[in-house]
């Protein structure tokens, strides 16, 4: 029988009908393209709900999320735009993102923007049409990161109640 030591450092530890599960925090790295962000946003929703999904079953999940209304995962996806000084006829654009408070707008010195959002701000705004901008993330973009984090309920519930930092 192993000590009461080398079991409290296993990953699932067994006391009669109680798992001890021990924390841990993940990076989970989020592709660019609109897939690889759908494909982020699945894995942060089914990570929160405990399911599974398939390789293929992104596109429905994200479709279903939005039909019922439930904004609130496509938070997780990160989305980088790049709109060139070029582009003058819609000038609105980034002034746009610039009042809404969860996306940051930079500039570089000849004046292209560097919008960093999420799919949720884009979704419920209507401006699925600035996705024709989507860019990988430049050394101007605002930087965010995805942590998958095993804790106990007390912590959790600490970090929820921090909405900017799109808690689930």
């Amino acid at each position: 029988m192993r000590s009461f030591i080398e079991q409290m450092f296993k990953v699932h530890i067994k006391f009669d009908s109680m798992i001890l599960i021990q924390p841990n925090v993940t990076l989970l790295k989020q592709g660019y393209t609109l897939d690889d962000i759908k494909k982020h946003i699945e894995i942060c929703a089914r990570t929160c709900y405990k399911s599974v999904g398939t390789e293929t079953s992104y596109q429905s999940f994200i479709d279903k999320l939005i039909s019922s209304g439930h904004l609130a995962m496509l938070e997780h996806g990160t989305v980088y735009l790049k709109r060139r000084v070029e582009h003058i006829s819609k000038p609105t654009m980034a002034y746009r993102y610039k009042a809404n408070p969860y996306s940051r707008v930079n500039s570089d010195e000849v004046g292209t923007k560097y919008i960093t959002t999420n799919l949720r701000v884009i979704v419920e705004n209507g401006w699925k049409e600035d996705l024709k901008y989507l860019s990988f993330p430049e050394r101007w973009h605002d930087k965010r990161i995805t942590l998958r984090i095993i804790t106990d309920i007390g912590l959790g519930r600490e970090l929820c109640r921090h909405k900017i930092l799109c808690v689930a």
